[in-house]
């Protein structure tokens, strides 16, 4: 005699007909604020020259005085990225179908997971070395640690102690921008870019509540409101793609002004194969080439935020 089963049993399940996706992030933060320039070939070579300064002719006759001017280099470079996803032969004929055509959910994964590793890669690029000198362009050039705002920093004459994202270290963020020639309002001003974290949003929430009628406070409640409106000057980006130091706990959020990073665009190329040496799976592959280089230092900046409890 059969088993008996329960009437719920025999419920027929629905199933929806396109496979969903993890919450992630799927379209990228930083890359239209950066400057673009597509070339051809594996890298590119750009050139700077020194300033030159005007002097008051105190004398008839007198001896000229003229100045040489020197020429800087730093090269980018493309790299080469690859993302791929493998189905077997014998996995359900509809789930390989669906999952392997054109547009179809897993190039879609690749897509937002290409769009993540972007605004990692601009991120980073603000710190990273950068290469150039004489040929063959291999001279390192880094960040100095004058374009750092340190995680102890405070305001002048206080006791220095780590901290979270303050005012103080926004309005020094913003002194050494300017300090450069690179005004943040006003006539002339650049379009300058401030990447944080929620931490840091959070320690501007806790900076308010606990001093509401502060001025610094009521710098900053348009932007808490808003997040378009801009912070100290600032345009601000909320990323999770910032570099954390694990044994620290310590967040380096980057700025940069839009014409201080250079990036060369992607270009991605996605493939579908049978691998034969894999008993015929199906291989989904993606490739793309990307390059990010710091183009000025007196562009870009960094400032350490303290995440520990």
């Amino acid at each position: 005699m059969p088993t008996a089963l329960d009437i719920p049993e025999f419920a027929v399940r629905s199933f929806e007909t396109r496979w969903g996706h993890v919450v992630q992030q799927q379209v990228s933060k930083l890359r239209d604020k950066v400057t673009i320039d597509e070339f051809q070939g594996k890298e590119k070579v750009y050139r700077d020259l020194s300033t030159l300064v005007w002097r008051e002719r105190l004398n008839r006759l007198g001896d000229s005085l003229p100045q040489e001017i020197q020429g800087y280099k730093r090269k980018l470079t493309k790299r080469d990225f690859a993302c791929q996803h493998i189905s077997d032969r014998k996995d359900a004929e509809y789930i390989v179908a669906q999952l392997t055509t054109p547009g179809s959910e897993i190039e879609q994964a690749m897509r937002m997971s290409w769009n993540r590793k972007v605004d990692e890669m601009i991120a980073q690029g603000v710190s990273a070395t950068v290469y150039g000198g004489a040929e063959p362009y291999v001279t390192p050039i880094t960040l100095t640690g004058g374009r750092q705002v340190a995680v102890n920093y405070v305001k002048p004459g206080d006791t220095p102690a780590n901290s979270g994202l303050t005012p103080w270290k926004l309005i020094e963020l913003a002194r050494k921008f300017e300090t450069q020639d690179v005004f943040l309002q006003g006539e002339g001003a650049s379009q300058v870019y401030l990447a944080i974290g929620p931490k840091q949003k959070q320690d501007l929430y806790a900076y308010v509540a606990a001093s509401p009628n502060d001025v610094w406070a009521q710098m900053m409640k348009p932007f808490l409101a808003d997040e378009s409106q801009k912070l100290f000057g600032f345009h601000i980006v909320m990323s999770n793609r910032l570099t954390l130091d694990g044994a620290t706990d310590v967040r380096t959020c980057v700025a940069w002004a839009r014409e201080g990073m250079v990036v060369v665009p992607e270009n991605m190329q996605i493939m579908v194969d049978r691998l034969p040496e894999k008993d015929h799976a199906i291989q989904v592959s993606a490739y793309a080439d990307y390059g990010v280089m710091r183009r000025y230092e007196e562009k870009v900046g960094e400032v350490y935020c303290d995440e520990s409890p």
